[in-house]
């Protein structure tokens, strides 16, 4: 019995230790309170989570709190944190997301296991940014995920989007095409 709880503290020691070290694909440290939620997965404790959120609470308040930790959460997709903590963060910038977290979110766009979140950030957040991310998008998403990338674009009304959309109501997928009419209809409408 003694083993297996030292093998388990040496597990956790280890674990803890690979949190710490964290770090970007640029090498830059992530803030400790963002690092406990890298290896997140349903079912654990939702205390890292909470501390997170709570953080997002308080940053809503101030522009630039509310940007610089968008930035940090943001950070986060281009490392190899879990889908969850993937999917938590986009719920997070649905709140304080900018612009400028379009270049991280838009590679989700093309992982079907990830999409739906990103579109869901990204249709929060204003800014001609997100568009071209959007639109540019829909040439190279697996086409499972075009109907939904083609219903963000409906919902922002995207002006500029409206040449793409319309090469798309033809396609001869009837799902993609139809969403790419729904679409053409609201950025008319």
């Amino acid at each position: 019995m003694k083993k297996w709880f030292v093998l388990t503290m040496v597990i956790a020691l280890v674990g803890c230790a690979h949190t710490r070290e964290h770090k970007t694909q640029k090498g830059a440290a992530l803030p400790a309170d963002l690092q406990t939620i890298t290896t997140y997965k349903f079912g654990q404790s939702r205390q890292p989570l909470n501390v997170v959120e709570d953080q997002v609470r308080e940053a809503v308040k101030s522009s630039q709190a509310s940007k610089q930790l968008a930035a940090q959460l943001a950070a986060l997709l281009a490392t190899d944190a879990t889908p969850e903590c993937k999917q938590f963060v986009c719920r997070q910038l649905v709140l304080i997301g900018t612009p400028a977290e379009a270049e991280r979110l838009a590679p989700l766009l093309l992982d079907p296991g990830t999409a739906d979140m990103a579109r869901y950030a990204l249709e929060a957040i204003p800014g001609a940014k997100v568009e071209k991310a959007l639109i540019a998008a829909l040439d190279d998403a697996p086409d499972s995920v075009k109907p939904g990338i083609l219903n963000t674009l409906g919902a922002r009304h995207t002006q500029r989007a409206a040449k793409a959309v319309q090469a798309y109501t033809t396609h001869a997928n009837p799902t993609i095409a139809d969403a790419a009419k729904s679409a053409l209809e609201q950025i008319r409408g």
